[in-house]
């Protein structure tokens, strides 16, 4: 979810888009929000119609997606610490 804490302002939308542009360079096809919001409006979610996203997810699924774990190739993920 959008309820993260933070020391600098704006901090967990930074979080967010980042793991949303990792899960898409890997892949992934949807993310469930769950619900919208102002903060996931601004990085681009928009509602869907259930009948669309049990659609989509089904497109999803037929997908292999991968995540390996290990140090981030973004480049701000050095910077990450000291947030």
């Amino acid at each position: 979810g959008e309820s993260m804490f933070y020391r600098v302002s704006n901090a967990s939308k930074v979080a967010l888009l980042h793991l949303l542009r990792a899960l898409r360079d890997r892949g992934w096809r949807l993310v469930d929000i769950q619900m919208l919001t102002p903060v996931t409006q601004s990085l681009g979610a928009l509602y869907i119609s259930r009948e669309t996203y049990l659609d989509r997810l089904e497109i999803a699924r037929s997908h292999t997606c991968t995540f390996p774990m290990g140090p981030s190739q973004y480049a701000c993920a050095s910077q990450w610490s000291s947030l």
